[in-house]
């Protein structure tokens, strides 16, 4: 009998083990630097037509910091990923975290955030590693900031919006 119950307890924890390292498979590294593109809805100019927006972000293990055609450098925000949900503190001083989607893998080089089965943003791992976020940020007294003489950032960020 206890050798039954012994095989039975192998048996349930190998299949556990199983279908953890499975899940595993599929999750999302989202460390590094990416990139994002699209139309921008809210930005359209006088004659209509909405503005090209391009961001990169680089993703440490527990904050993002972004850089964009419209609006440059981004304070870093901190991020936490519990199952496949992407929660992100906006600096409000709360220790809220805010809900901003679902993170469901593309490929080993890209992945997308949905809001209600709806794709709102897709990242892409940047192939370019020369000149990219990481290597322009400084941290002062937990305060990021880009180094002084960022135009390599600059110039190397705005060549890659024209060529992606």
């Amino acid at each position: 009998m206890f050798q039954k119950n012994f095989i039975i307890i192998i048996y349930i924890s190998l299949i556990s083990v199983l279908i953890l390292s499975c899940k595993n498979q599929n999750s999302i590294d989202i460390t590094g630097n990416w990139y994002t593109k699209n139309k921008n809805p809210l930005m359209i100019d006088d004659s209509g037509v909405m503005e090209f927006y391009f961001e990169e972000d680089y993703v440490t293990e527990h904050n993002i910091f972004s850089y964009s055609n419209i609006y440059g450098f981004l304070p870093p925000f901190s991020y936490k990923i519990s199952n496949d949900s992407l929660y992100v503190d906006i600096g409000m001083k709360s220790k809220l975290l805010d809900f901003r989607g679902t993170l469901r893998k593309l490929s080993d080089t890209s992945f997308v955030i949905e809001q209600l089965n709806i794709k709102k943003d897709t990242f892409y791992r940047l192939k370019d590693t020369e000149n990219t976020l990481d290597k322009f940020i400084v941290i002062n007294d937990s305060l990021a900031d880009l180094k002084q003489n960022n135009n390599q950032y600059t110039q190397a960020f705005l060549k890659r919006s024209e060529n992606y």
